[in-house]
């Protein structure tokens, strides 16, 4: 049998104590990491719920603003760090709070929000243990701005080169989502051209007695149409319709083969009384003389079968708001009312608009002459006024970031 010598007990021990030594070490380092990488997990999420917090901040303002447009009128213009509290701080959870303070300032189309959010995380002891700051920009628009002229507003921008002639008398604009090149047709128009993109043309300041501003960058989306909204606004006064329906016109014979004919109760010889909220599940055709003012929905195409004229003729009298969800078809030489649509304004030959358009494209036909020098005459029409509610404020946001990179 072996026996162990005194000599292998003393190498035994060193091996224990080196053994126990890295043990020690190891585990001390360990506890460094894990204490280490908890700070750090607990400081992220500290952070991440700040951060969510002055996100929260700002969506709670634009939704107010979008809710409660007369909030601007309380925000101070912006200039320098001037700055009014829209939001004061507010605890979101358990020692979570956020402030809210904002800007505005006018633009040639909208007005700039700039808003400020700071989100704060404190102990129960007030320590502060964590804060971001976020900024945001967006454009307010209110709804009278798009009933200013006329507005082509795709959902990417695009290049205009008109295949038509272009006349805008009045103190309405031209705006586009895009570039537009003036060498090819003759153009008119005595407000300003605001365009997100490029203008090219020759000789065009003597034909544009307004400025041109080029590279926009406040060009306004085009409004979302709120179809449930309409319809409610619509079935409230009984005035919901399905497709296939035509308003002012006389068909004159086989009410089988052609649309319904609508008239209202205020008619009186050769004019149409409207007034309210108007929605048609399908196209509809309109034409005629009219009094009043209302605004039609239609889910399909809106066809102008002619002339369609506001019969007192008195400023502020009232007018029409036709609002597509489809296109709108020009086939009168003369249409008094102003027009959204939601796909293509179609001009089937020389039209006169009096009152404003907003819609994603244009195009002309010229599958019969144009009478005039223009295809398509926009004329400022103060007593063609829309309706209260044609259109909600819109909000477009430009910027969000974060201010601080941590606090």
């Amino acid at each position: 049998m072996g026996r162990f010598t005194g000599h292998q007990d003393g190498h035994t021990l060193i091996l224990i104590i080196i053994i126990s030594t890295i043990l020690f070490i190891s585990t001390t380092v360990l506890g460094a990491i894990v204490g280490m990488s908890y700070v750090n997990v607990t400081r992220e999420e500290e952070l991440l719920r700040v951060y969510y917090a002055a996100d929260a901040g700002i969506e709670k303002t634009l939704a107010m603003v979008k809710a409660e447009p007369a909030l601007l009128n309380g925000v101070p213009k912006t200039g320098g760090d001037n700055f009014g509290t829209v939001i004061p701080e507010t605890e979101i959870k358990s020692g979570v709070t956020a402030t809210v303070e904002a800007g505005k300032s006018k633009q040639i189309i909208g007005t700039l929000l700039s808003i400020r959010s700071l989100g704060k995380r404190k102990a129960v002891n007030g320590e502060l243990l964590a804060q971001k700051t976020l900024h945001c920009e967006a454009v307010v628009y209110d709804p009278a701005e798009y009933f200013n002229g006329f507005m082509i507003l795709p959902d990417q921008p695009g290049d205009f080169n008109f295949d038509g002639m272009l006349m805008l008398t009045g103190a309405g604009n031209l705006v586009l989502n895009g570039s537009i090149n003036l060498f090819t047709f003759p153009v008119q128009w005595d407000g300003d051209l605001v365009a997100s993109g490029d203008v090219k043309g020759a000789d065009i300041d003597n034909n544009i007695s307004g400025q041109i501003h080029e590279r926009y960058r406040y060009i306004p989306p085009f409004p979302d149409l709120d179809v449930e909204y309409y319809f409610k606004m619509a079935d409230n006064s009984g005035k919901v319709f399905d497709g296939g329906v035509s308003f002012g016109i006389n068909t004159g014979a086989g009410k089988g083969e052609e649309p319904e004919e609508i008239r209202e109760p205020g008619e009186t010889g050769e004019m149409t009384a409207y007034n309210g909220f108007y929605y048609v599940d399908g196209d509809l055709d309109i034409e005629g003389n009219y009094s009043g003012t209302a605004l039609f929905f239609s889910t399909g195409t809106i066809t102008v079968m002619g002339d369609l004229k506001s019969s007192t003729g008195t400023t502020g009298a009232g007018g029409l708001t036709l609002v597509s969800f489809k296109d709108v078809i020009i086939n009168g030489e003369v249409v008094e009312a102003n027009i959204i649509a939601s796909g293509s304004l179609v001009i089937r030959h020389g039209a006169k608009l009096y009152g404003s358009a907003c819609v994603r494209d244009v195009k002309f036909l010229h599958d019969t002459p144009v009478t005039g020098p223009f295809a398509f005459e926009v004329y400022e029409a103060s007593n063609i006024k829309p309706i209260e509610g044609a259109l909600n404020i819109q909000i477009k946001e430009i910027q969000w970031k974060e201010q601080y990179p941590v606090f």
